[in-house]
């Protein structure tokens, strides 16, 4: 357990130093590519599903606001039929199409992690043998598909967090759009006329979207903690509390060591853990709660803004749902969108940690044979090759040559067994 902690305050102290928003976008930028080619069509199904998610609210409030109008004021029988009509098709349209999309993305994801699997063994095919047992290869490679595979850390976030952030973008300027009209409607109060409203509610957004940030993050660092905490503990309870009950000799290998102290420490240690583990999750559901209760605060206060002009003739009775349906998703974007921006941090982390193994490179590849520029330089075809004269060798501690007076040349691009 104290090796835990040392790690664990390593890690804290590693965190501290965050990425800035141009390596973000770098790292972001190539999980895309890397997305592109092992999963293709999966981000752009994501995407377009997205899409349609975001903007069937606002088609819905924009219509409903005609529709409640008509209903209250101008009476048009035909007007309202053509709004019914308009609105009841385009929801059709777009539900048959996202449920389309969706089941592509189901089909797609089904065989994410397979693709997933295929980074690796890419890797494993192009690194050099005397590589493949090297331990820092190892422990990077060990480290990646933990975070990867168990949590879905770096790639699969990205996969997940993709509609999230188109959803904010889409919500955000179709709220703007909607809501506009609002700050211009006069109302017979000059007081609830004046465009400093307009500030105060955006303010108010922004801090609740700041505080959000501020409590996701604190929320973020102790999953982090459970998590690199639940990677220990699976290891060891897939040992202690799994193989030494089903396989009867690693339990005769704990008896013939005399390892029964050991095993009874570390059975001790995950009871320990799994005390912990309900202290993190109180941690966090605490912060969820709080962060709930601030994002009501700038809804309460929209409302009653709307409803104060509406009352004082700056709009018909319809405009409230378009304008309070707005604002309702104006407030929830600028909370997701710090979401999004923290679970951006968290996940270029990781997908970093991916890069760097998939960075890893060849000891062999760093040779520094020279090659004569002026023969380069040249125009007519040049023959490049390797030649061996008079070589021998003999392992160590042996006396018989395996290579003895070997003579031979091989040409660029050739291969000798």
């Amino acid at each position: 357990m104290n090796y835990l902690k040392r790690k664990l305050n390593t890690t804290e102290k590693k965190r501290n130093i965050r990425l800035n928003l141009k390596e973000r976008m770098e790292i972001t930028k190539r999980g895309y590519g890397i997305l592109a080619e092992y999963c293709p069509g999966l981000v752009r199904a994501k995407v377009l599903s997205a899409f349609i998610e975001a903007i069937s609210p606002f088609v819905t409030i924009w219509f409903s606001a005609r529709i409640i109008n008509e209903i209250a004021g101008f009476k048009r029988i035909e007007k309202l039929i053509q709004y019914v009509v308009i609105v009841i098709l385009i929801n059709f349209t777009l539900v048959i199409t996202k449920s389309v999309i969706d089941k592509i993305i189901g089909a797609k994801e089904s065989s994410m992690w397979d693709c997933f699997s295929k980074i690796f063994s890419d890797k494993q095919m192009t690194i050099d043998y005397a590589d493949l047992e090297n331990a820092e290869y190892q422990n990077k490679k060990q480290i990646t598909e933990e975070n990867l595979f168990m949590f879905g850390n770096g790639l699969g976030q990205l996969v997940w967090d993709t509609p999230g952030m188109v959803k904010v973008i889409v919500s955000l300027i179709a709220s703007f759009a909607l809501t506009l009209p609002l700050f211009l409607a006069d109302s017979s109060n000059k007081w609830l006329n004046s465009p400093i409203w307009m500030v105060v509610l955006l303010l108010m957004m922004i801090i609740e979207g700041f505080i959000n940030d501020v409590l996701k993050d604190n929320e973020q660092k102790i999953f982090e903690k459970w998590s690199e905490g639940t990677v220990w503990f699976n290891r060891a309870f897939a040992f202690y509390g799994q193989e030494l009950d089903l396989d009867y000799q690693r339990a005769k290998d704990i008896r013939i060591y005399e390892q029964e102290k050991v095993a009874d420490r570390e059975i001790s240690n995950l009871i320990i853990h799994n005390l912990q583990d309900d202290n993190y999750i109180t941690r966090m559901s605490a912060y969820q709660g709080i962060n709930s209760f601030i994002a009501g605060l700038p809804n309460v206060v929209c409302y009653i803004f709307v409803v104060l002009k509406a009352s004082l003739g700056a709009f018909g009775v319809g405009f409230i749902v378009q304008y309070v349906g707005a604002l309702m998703q104006m407030t929830k974007s600028f909370g997701e969108i710090t979401l999004a921006n923290s679970e951006n941090h968290i996940y270029c982390e990781h997908l970093k940690k991916l890069y760097e193994y998939l960075d890893f490179s060849n000891t062999k590849n760093g040779g520094i044979l020279s090659v004569d520029e002026n023969l380069l330089n040249k125009k007519e075809q040049i023959i490049l090759n390797i030649e061996f004269k008079n070589v021998s060798f003999k392992y160590p501690k042996s006396d018989e040559y395996t290579l003895k007076n070997i003579n031979i040349k091989i040409n660029a691009g050739k291969k000798v067994l």
